[in-house]
């Protein structure tokens, strides 16, 4: 999956960028993982890549800005939560309204 944005931020400079999604999932046994990567302006090459894993329950997750963490696969109902609360991810970046491709 590719999501593309172009904006002009409030100060008129370009907020421009993309993010990558690519993932997988196997049911038996239990396992997936998600990778963004992507570049852009307004600091999204600070945030990227973001990538995680479920495998043999537990759950790691790679960030830039928190480095690698594991966490058992009980602990965690939605690694997108997660993701959102340990790299703030694509939080400011396109703001509302902006023209998103």
């Amino acid at each position: 999956m590719r999501y593309s944005f172009a904006a002009v931020a409030a100060d008129g400079s370009p907020v421009v960028g993309r993010v990558d999604a690519s993932g997988a999932r196997t049911l038996n046994p239990l396992a997936m993982s998600m990778a963004f990567e992507g570049e852009g302006s307004s600091g999204l090459a600070r945030q990227l890549p973001v990538k995680f894993s479920l495998i043999e329950g537990s759950y790691t997750i790679y960030s830039q800005t928190v480095g690698c963490a594991t966490i058992p696969a009980g602990e965690l109902d939605d690694p997108f939560a997660l993701l959102l609360d340990i790299g703030g991810f694509l939080t400011g970046l396109a703001p509302p309204g902006c023209g998103r491709t």
